[in-house]
C-alpha cells in the first residue's frame, strides 16, 4: 500500500512538472536587455516574428512621429488591394499633377523630402515600379503615386484604407495622416504598431520580403532623371555593403527607415519655430535561421556620413546594432 501512495505521489509531481513546463513563457530564463540606457530611440520594440513574442520595450505604444516608416502601411494596402505578385503589379499607373501638388508648399515640413524621381504624367510606371519607388529611396513622389491609383483617384480615400487596415491588424496608437510621412497632424504611430505592420507584410507577402530586402532597383526612364532609365538604391543605411559604412550587417532583410531632419512648429506669430528632427527605423534581421523586428522610434537626428562614428542618422542605426549584438549572444547562448 505504502508503494502505490509513493507511485501516485510521483506521477502526480511529474504530470505537475510536465503542466508548468508547457505553461512557461516564451524565453522565460533569457537574459534581460541590460544596456537601455545607450538607446538613443525614444520609442523600442524587439519581437520575435515566428511566435510573436516580445523579447524587449521601451514606450513602445506612446504616440510617436512615424515619418516614412509610414511608408510600410502604403505597401502593404497597395499589394492587398491590387495583388501580391508581379503579375498583379504590372498594369500601367498615372502619374497625375496632384501627386505633387502637396510637396515644397510654404510649409517647410513640406519642402525637401526624399523622392523617387517621377514625373508628372509619365505613362510607363507600374504599380511594381512604384513599390520599388517608395521603399527603397522611400520616393514621396511614389507614395502619393500609389494612393492616387489604388484609392481611385483620391488620396484621402487611400488614407482612410491605412487607418482601416490598422484596425484590423491589431495597432493600438496609431493614425495615418499621408501615404508618405510627411509631419502633418494626425499622423502619429508607436514602436509596437510598427512592427506589428512589419511583420503581417513580411508574413503575409514573399514580394515585399523581396522589395524591401533589394538593395537597387532600375526604374523606368522619363523626362526629369533619364529616358533610359535610372537606379534607385535603397536609403537603409544598415544594408549598405562599404567598408566606410560601420552600420552594415549582412543579416538585415530590410524593412524601412525614415526621417525628418528638422521639425517646424507655428510659433503663434505666423512664422515657424525649427527643432531638432528625429530618426526612425523598423529593420528585419535573420539570425540562426531565426527572423526578429526591430522598431524603433525618434531617436535624435544626426549628419554626416555612415563611417567612422559620424553617421547621418547614426542614432538610430547604432540602437539596432546594440540590440542585434543582444539577439546574436542570446542566439549563442540558445535563450532566443
Amino acid at each position: 500500500m505504502k508503494n502505490k501512495i509513493i507511485a501516485v505521489i510521483v506521477i502526480f509531481v511529474l504530470v505537475t512538472l510536465s503542466a508548468c513546463e508547457t505553461s512557461i513563457p516564451y524565453g522565460w530564463n533569457r537574459p534581460p536587455f541590460e544596456r537601455e540606457d545607450e538607446l538613443h530611440s525614444q520609442g523600442v520594440y524587439v519581437v520575435d516574428v515566428e511566435s510573436g513574442a516580445a523579447l524587449f520595450a521601451k514606450n513602445e505604444t506612446a504616440r510617436m512621429n512615424p515619418a516614412s516608416t509610414v511608408k510600410i502601411m502604403t505597401a502593404l494596402v497597395t499589394l492587398e488591394e491590387i495583388g501580391g505578385d508581379r503579375e498583379s503589379l504590372s498594369g500601367l499607373i498615372e502619374v497625375p499633377h496632384v501627386v505633387f501638388a502637396g510637396f515644397d508648399t510654404a510649409d517647410p515640413n513640406t519642402q525637401g523630402g526624399s523622392m523617387a524621381g517621377l514625373t508628372v504624367g509619365q505613362n510607363n510606371l507600374t504599380y511594381l515600379d512604384a513599390l520599388y519607388g517608395l521603399m527603397l529611396p522611400s520616393g514621396n513622389d511614389a507614395a502619393n503615386t500609389l494612393a492616387y491609383n489604388v484609392g481611385g483617384g483620391s488620396i484621402a480615400v487611400f488614407v482612410d484604407m491605412m487607418n482601416d487596415k490598422a484596425d484590423d491588424i491589431g495597432c493600438v496608437n496609431t493614425s495615418f495622416a499621408n501615404p508618405h510621412g510627411l509631419l502633418e497632424d494626425g499622423n502619429w504611430s508607436c514602436a509596437y504598431d510598427l512592427a506589428v505592420i512589419a511583420r503581417y507584410a513580411y508574413e503575409k507577402f514573399p514580394l515585399f520580403r523581396e522589395i524591401c530586402g533589394s538593395t537597387e532597383y532600375f526604374m523606368p526612364g522619363n523626362n526629369r532623371i533619364n529616358r533610359d532609365g535610372y537606379r534607385v538604391r535603397n536609403s537603409n543605411g544598415l544594408m549598405w555593403d562599404n567598408e566606410n559604412n560601420l552600420f552594415y550587417r549582412d543579416y538585415v532583410r530590410g524593412v524601412k527607415n525614415g526621417a525628418l531632419d528638422y521639425i517646424y512648429y507655428l510659433d503663434g506669430e505666423g512664422g515657424w519655430e525649427e527643432h531638432s528632427g528625429i530618426a526612425n527605423l523598423v529593420s528585419l534581421g535573420e539570425i540562426d535561421g531565426r527572423l526578429y523586428i526591430i522598431s524603433t522610434l525618434e531617436a535624435p537626428y544626426k549628419y554626416g556620413q555612415l563611417a567612422a562614428g559620424e553617421g547621418r542618422l547614426q542614432n538610430c542605426y547604432s540602437d539596432h546594432v546594440l540590440l542585434y549584438d543582444w539577439l546574436l549572444l542570446l542566439r549563442a547562448d540558445g535563450n532566443a
